[in-house]
């Protein structure tokens, strides 16, 4: 018992850390949104800079001809890091990278440089760009006040990164300039207290598990979740990479057969799953844990069972474009269970 639930915090602290490198992708949208002509430093000087992020993307086809979504993002705080995604629709691969402060140099115009070696991607890009206003700054507030300030921008210079598969090859150029045509954005967030706004999960009907493996260099995880008509099977995948601080992240979505529950009178229960390949069994270890939460328009109820996975005959499997499929050993721990709204 002891050993699951301590499974279970090990599995949350590495979704945590996959969840801060995917943020880098994100920028924040709150209702209030004013459009100012004014540098951030102008109009908030009563607040200082807590961050500074850069964030780019756009389509492109890469040497093996696939065409990919291509993603770059910079932030800066106490210290810095990079993030470079590519993606095709139902699968995601993005890799990150620590760097110096001084790789992201972005004044209160928006204008500067963003620059990764070689070196820091462990031989797999360099990026070099050149960033300069374009139009006026945006301001988010909160209470009156500015907590976040963004503006698109132009850019100049390489961006070149080799995944080192055969599959998705290399994108972008080493030399002269590379475009990312849909977005490309700085931003600034400052220190202003701001209050979350209020939300409720909205209510939902589903049967869904989860099952993982992890060790200190590495993170697996398939799940799967039937709501309504739609079953979907996802995986993820965090690996380690060098130089120090560096990981991929690989995820992938696709379309699967429903999950089977049955619930013994003495309320253990078994759950059969398929991947896009192949099932597995999860068994529980006792019996179900229910919970209640407030949801948008009535009460959440669930209820979860934790337990044992065993591959079947085959063993269950999500397929992927690039980095390997998605697998799972029999060592593997699960959770399951449905959950369903009242009012």
């Amino acid at each position: 018992m002891n050993s699951h639930h301590g499974a279970r915090r090990r599995a949350v602290a590495i979704i945590g850390t996959l969840a801060t490198g995917a943020a880098l992708a994100l920028t924040s949208t709150q209702p209030s949104v004013a459009e100012s002509a004014s540098a951030p430093g102008s109009s908030a000087r009563a607040a200082a800079i807590s961050s500074t992020s850069f964030y780019a993307t756009g389509m492109a086809r890469t040497s093996s001809g696939k065409k990919l979504r291509v993603s770059l993002s910079a932030y800066k705080s106490t210290s810095a890091s990079f993030s470079i995604s590519l993606s095709a629709p139902g699968e995601y691969h993005s890799w990150s990278f620590r760097a110096p402060r001084s790789a992201v140099k972005i004044n209160s115009k928006g204008a500067g440089v963003v620059k990764l070696t070689s070196t820091q991607t462990g031989g797999l890009g360099k990026v070099k760009l050149r960033l300069k206003p374009d139009g006026k700054f945006k301001a988010a507030k909160c209470g009156g006040k500015v907590y976040s300030k963004s503006r698109n921008v132009k850019l100049s210079g390489p961006f070149f990164f080799n995944t080192k598969t055969k599959a998705w090859g290399k994108v972008g150029r080493k030399t002269g300039s590379f475009s990312f045509k849909d977005t490309r954005r700085v931003s600034f967030s400052y220190n202003v207290d701001c209050p979350d706004p209020e939300y409720q999960n909205p209510c939902f009907t589903s049967l869904s598990w989860s099952a993982y493996k992890s060790s200190a260099s590495s993170f697996v995880s398939i799940s799967g979740s039937k709501s309504g008509s739609t079953t979907r099977v996802s995986a993820s995948r965090s690996v380690a990479l060098k130089p120090n601080g560096a990981y991929r992240y690989d995820s992938v979505s696709k379309k699967a057969k429903a999950p089977v529950l049955t619930v013994a009178p003495d309320d253990n229960a078994k759950i059969k799953v398929y991947g896009t390949g192949g099932s597995a069994t999860g068994s529980s270890s006792f019996p179900s844990t229910p919970s209640t939460s407030a949801c948008d328009n009535g009460t959440q109820h669930r209820v979860t069972w934790f337990g044992t996975f065993t591959n079947g005959s085959p063993s269950l499997v999500v397929k992927a474009q690039v980095f390997g499929n998605f697998k799972l050993g029999n060592t593997a721990s699960i959770s399951f269970g449905r959950s369903w709204r009242t009012d």
